[in-house]
């Protein structure tokens, strides 16, 4: 063993301890950098989420109106559809009834 005074012993030994609290304190620095990090990307993660959740609601809704859209559409031209054909059977009926009155008249 090394011949030292006592005094160098413990001197020593002060600076081991204090080296030691040291890194101690700068792990502990880490750790609550890391923990804040992790935090951070939680409450982003979250938020991307909700935002998604929102974009997907809003999504939805959109195609829903869409839907409604489209069967009123659909609707409105079978409407056009029944009406155009009454209107063709009148037309037929009425020239029936003209030929029937040409007929008349001629007898």
């Amino acid at each position: 063993m090394i011949r030292m005074p006592l005094r160098c012993w413990e001197q020593m030994s002060k600076e081991r301890k204090s080296r030691k609290k040291r890194k101690k304190r700068k792990a502990g620095k880490r750790q609550k950098e890391k923990h804040k990090e992790k935090q951070k990307e939680k409450i982003i993660r979250k938020d991307n989420g909700e935002e998604r959740q929102k974009q997907k609601q809003e999504k939805g809704i959109k195609r829903k109106a869409q839907r409604e859209k489209q069967k009123r559409e659909k609707k409105r031209k079978q409407e056009q559809r029944k009406k155009r054909k009454a209107g063709k059977r009148q037309k037929e009926k009425h020239k029936e009834k003209q030929k029937e009155k040409i007929i008349r008249k001629d007898n």
